[in-house]
């Protein structure tokens, strides 16, 4: 089990598309929805991420340039991560019951003297992959991410070996 829900439901492969998102990614949708604003419109919702991305490409060249608000909304909502209902005849954003039990998991690591960055997501993230690979009940799954990881091992120490 990872954070409360079994590893092969739909409701985990939401939480871990929500964790294993880009760090922007779970921090707008982090920002974005408060306990005050459950819903956004969705004009809205388009626009303040469109702004957000702007400013975020200038810093992170990771964040497609291809990639429209409008895209990254719609891949959120195919992913469950994000739900798009129909409200008083328009259409709003608001999380999906897995995006906010993730969220408020999300929030208990970080308190009112320390904010969850980037670094700290990234330590929390990898913690969380490595969990869900340890509790693989597949062992040929489990097999190859060892060897995987040992590969990453050895080529870090010929690295190493190869600079001194």
């Amino acid at each position: 089990m990872v954070c409360g829900f079994k590893l092969n439901s739909s409701k985990a492969r939401q939480a871990y598309r929500l964790l294993t998102a880009q760090p922007w990614a779970v921090a707008f949708i982090r920002a974005e929805f408060t306990a005050d604003r459950s819903r956004v419109a969705l004009e809205l919702f388009h626009a303040s991420l469109d702004s957000f991305l702007k400013q975020a490409r200038q810093s992170d060249e990771q964040i497609p340039q291809s990639y429209s608000a409008q895209d990254f909304a719609e891949t959120w909502v195919k992913q469950g991560i994000l739900a798009r209902p129909l409200i008083d005849g328009r259409f709003v954003y608001e999380p999906s019951a897995q995006t906010l039990r993730t969220l408020r998991f999300l929030s208990d690591f970080s308190t009112d003297d320390s904010h969850l960055n980037s670094s700290r997501l990234n330590t929390l993230l990898s913690s969380l992959e490595s969990l869900v690979h340890e509790t693989d009940p597949d062992p040929e799954a489990r097999i190859r991410a060892l060897e995987s990881q040992i590969a990453q091992r050895r080529a870090q120490i010929e690295q190493l070996r190869s600079r001194g």
